[in-house]
């Protein structure tokens, strides 16, 4: 019999399903909040400069196409699955040069086989897949990527001001500029001290810009692709001319500046009026005077730059902002004809006759034969204390018969000192601390024959008025306490200041200042980060005492001296300690003994308690002519597990023998929280407790005893009780070491590191071990004993694991050391 046809039911899917979509489009947008509560913070480089915002607040910058999508299922009944999805994929992103959009990878078509049945099986085929990424893609994928993350912030957040485009162009000048790319018909309005995030109009046209006052033509166009200076005319009358200075912000973004010839920098605390006058004959120049526009210098800023002729002579005048007060004679805008000495000027205040005497130094620079012109304006005299606290200043003038009161705000801030007449008179300064006796005694001199004209007055070899500006932004920056970027984060506590020995140097507040500068320089700094408070005595007697993070200017030490720390209501301290000094020599003898503290360095002393020791690590250096003394703890310790773990820290004699731990040892631990990305939050080791044989209690003085320092950890479990791990000996150098901490019915690896900070502190950290290297297993019906052998197996180990039944521990051999504690 033959069959033509057979028909299985089965054969026949009981499902089928199609689909087709023209086109699916995904489209990720940037999103800049224009009414936001708070203005978003500038970049530095944009800090005197406000946005126009003449850009879209929403802004597509990546889109994900999806053409032709066609798609088939299919399922039978014997649980077969079968799906085929066919399209044609692309990418875009948004070119921020030109606002147009570039491929990221190019269209193309696949297809993905789906197969579900005893197993899955897939089959993907495609065209060939081209993917471009260069600059221009990498710079918009990475500014939108902050600006996601701006975004994310709370609305009451102030937020960063993200440079999105290549360019951004910021009018440093006193007048309305319009700029835009030559060849087209772009204008764009840029008021004074604001900036435009620009991108070109025409791909078709040169990249290159023309500049516009509001009354004048286009000037010539100039490239802005390179760094470079460029001095560009206008074709008018004033004969002007506008400096364009283009730099390099990032790799792929430049920002351009257009400025003046004219800077005028105020560093005083006072507003002052300007202004700017052309130099006519007499009979003209109180008409001139009138006219010209008053500008506004605010205090410790800069003014937009301001246009001035090159061909014409200035002068400038001055007066108080607010005070209807005369204004101050002609400043010439040109060099002191003495040579480097800048303009003393008199600024009349509101009493009839009196003034305030200022510099006004005028430094010049030609850029491409264009003159281009700053002048700044110093106070006489300027004040800098180091001292911790703030301190009051008499201020008395015996010439002029005049007495006045300061308060000098200390801890490296730079102030303006005022003090009446000329720099003809001399002045005498006494500083006091509260209600305390002065801190210099009689007085400290001030006037200007303290220091050489030459060489003060001097001028820097380089003139390059945007190095000036850029020192004039941070000359007022202080480091103080000087001790590093360790410890910036701290915020200090002033402890009681005793009195202490003070020297004062005279010098420019920086190499472009002309005030004469006195600064307060204590002869030590001391810092507290050991994590208690602490005491510094001589001979029996307290001279100050420090608290936690705490910061003092001890009186001098010309004695042995002790640190101290409180154990349990009594005070214990350290071996005698002195400070070496610069001045010692091979031919004079000092007496030295371990508790010397080099001028750069430190040293470990330990401090001798009931029950425990302290070790203490003295560091010492010179910074700023001040001697810099930080006292901390040896280790710091940090968690970096995802749960707190217990610890106890004992310290042992460092010699050969066998020391018990008491059973109560977990009175002694303390609590070390996990890390969770918090900065300081690494714990101080204070307390070591001692471990002492019976023997060597006896024989040796416990200060002539070496201890080595060991750490034990267990994980703070409520339900079960503590299991600690092998004791880790910490004051030798240590890279890694593995262990294995219990809790409920398993262990968990961790490993210990440490990194020696210069010698001073060593810093432990605690995290899980993701891969140790040994597991081991008990399956046996009996508990086992697990320990590491220290390879003489005449000497038995009593420290140990227990591994109970049916339960596994991790473990990593780790090299032993020759104290055996049980």
């Amino acid at each position: 019999m033959r069959i033509d046809s057979y028909f299985d039911k089965s054969l026949i899917p009981h499902l089928t399903a199609a689909l087709y979509v023209t086109k699916i489009e995904l489209a990720l947008y940037n999103y800049f909040d224009k009414e936001a509560q708070h203005a978003p913070k500038m970049p530095d480089c944009l800090k005197n400069y406000t946005p126009d915002l003449l850009f879209p607040d929403i802004q597509r910058f990546m889109s994900i196409v999806l053409e032709n999508l066609t798609s088939y299922g299919l399922c039978w009944e014997t649980d077969v699955l079968t799906v085929e999805v066919s399209s044609a994929l692309k990418c875009n992103v948004l070119d921020l040069m030109y606002l147009t959009e570039q491929s990221l990878i190019d269209p193309f078509t696949f297809k993905v086989e789906l197969s579900l049945a005893d197993s899955l099986n897939c089959n993907i085929i495609s065209k060939p897949i081209q993917i471009k990424l260069g600059p221009t893609i990498a710079h918009t994928l990475a500014v939108s990527s902050q600006m996601w993350s701006q975004s994310n912030k709370p609305k009451d957040a102030v937020r960063d001001f993200i440079v999105m485009t290549r360019y951004v162009v910021c009018n440093d000048t006193n007048m309305n500029l319009r700029f835009g790319q030559t060849g087209t018909e772009e204008a764009i309005l840029l008021a004074p001290r604001c900036c435009h995030l620009y991108a070109w109009r025409s791909q078709r046209k040169k990249e290159q810009l023309k500049v516009a006052m509001e009354e004048n033509g286009w000037t010539r166009s100039f490239p802005v692709a390179q760094d470079a200076v460029h001095t560009i005319h206008f074709n008018s009358d004033k004969n002007y001319t506008i400096i364009v200075t283009v730099k390099s912000l990032s790799a792929t973004q430049k920002q351009v500046i257009l400025s003046g010839q004219l800077i005028v920098s105020n560093t005083l605390l006072e507003h002052l009026d300007l202004k700017v006058v052309e130099e006519v004959a007499k009979d003209n120049k109180e008409l001139e005077f009138k006219n010209s526009p008053t500008y506004i210098v605010p205090g410790r800023s800069n003014t937009s730059s301001i246009f001035i002729s090159s061909r014409k002579n200035y002068f400038l005048r001055l007066r108080f902002y607010g005070l209807d007060s005369a204004w101050t004679g002609d400043i010439p805008l040109r060099e002191h004809g003495t040579g480097s000495q800048p303009w003393l000027v008199k600024v009349p205040l509101q009493e009839r006759g009196q003034f305030l005497s200022i510099w006004c130094r005028i430094v010049t620079e030609q850029v491409h034969k264009v003159k281009r012109t700053m002048a700044i304006l110093w106070p006489l005299f300027s004040v800098k204390s180091n001292l911790p606290i703030s301190s009051n200043v008499h201020i008395e003038t015996p010439t002029l018969n005049v007495h006045l009161d300061a308060v000098v705000n200390g801890k490296g801030e730079l102030q303006q000192l005022y003090c009446p007449g000329t720099i003809d008179h001399s002045h005498q300064l006494t500083f006091k601390i509260d209600n305390s006796d002065p801190i210099a005694n009689p007085y400290v001199p001030l006037n200007y024959t303290l220091v050489d004209h030459q060489h003060f007055f001097k001028k820097p070899e380089i003139n390059s008025i945007e190095d000036i500006l850029s020192e004039l932004n941070q000359f007022d920056k202080s480091t103080w306490p000087y001790f590093g970027d360790e410890l910036d984060e701290i915020d200090w506590i002033v402890a009681d200041q005793p009195l202490t020995h003070v020297q004062v140097r005279y010098r420019n507040s920086c190499q472009y200042s002309c005030s004469l500068l006195v600064e307060l320089l204590p002869w030590c700094l001391t810092v507290n980060t050991l994590g208690v408070p602490i005491t510094i005595n001589v001979s029996g007697i307290e001279l100050c005492k420090i608290p936690h993070y705490g910061i003092v200017a001890p009186p001098k030490l010309e004695e042995n001296f002790n640190i101290g720390v409180c154990s349990g209501g009594t005070w214990c301290y350290t071996e005698p300690l002195q400070l070496s000094k610069s001045d010692w020599s091979q031919s004079f003898y000092m007496p030295k003994f371990t508790g010397t503290i080099p001028l750069e360095g430190c040293i470990k002393s330990p401090i001798i308690c009931d029950s425990h020791i302290c070790m203490l690590s003295v560091t010492s250096t010179i910074k700023n002519e001040i001697r810099l003394l930080k006292v901390s703890s040896t280790h710091v310790l940090s968690n970096h597990m995802a749960m707190q773990v217990q610890v106890i820290c004992f310290a042992v004699p460092d010699e050969e023998g066998k020391f018990d731990i008491p059973v109560n040892m977990e009175r002694y631990c303390f609590t070390v929280a996990p890390h969770l990305d918090k900065s300081n939050s690494g714990i101080s080791v204070i307390q070591w407790f001692t471990l002492t044989s019976a023997a060597s209690s006896k024989s040796k003085d416990p200060h002539a005893i070496n201890y080595a320092l060991y750490m034990s950890f267990s994980i703070d479990d409520s339900h079960s009780p503590h299991g600690w791990s092998s004791p880790i000996r910490v004051d030798k150098p240590l890279l890694r070491k593995s262990f294995a901490l219990r809790t409920g019915d398993y262990s968990i690896p961790v490993v210990l590191t440490s990194q020696d900070n210069k010698g001073q502190t060593v810093y432990l950290t605690i995290h899980e071990d993701d891969r140790p290297q040994l597991f081991i297993e008990n399956t046996t019906g009996a508990t086992l004993f697990i320990a590491q052998a220290l390879g003489n197996h005449d000497i038995f180990v009593s420290w140990n694991k227990n591994l109970t039944k049916s339960v596994s521990l991790w473990k990593k051999p780790s090299y032993p050391d020759r104290h055996v504690c049980t």
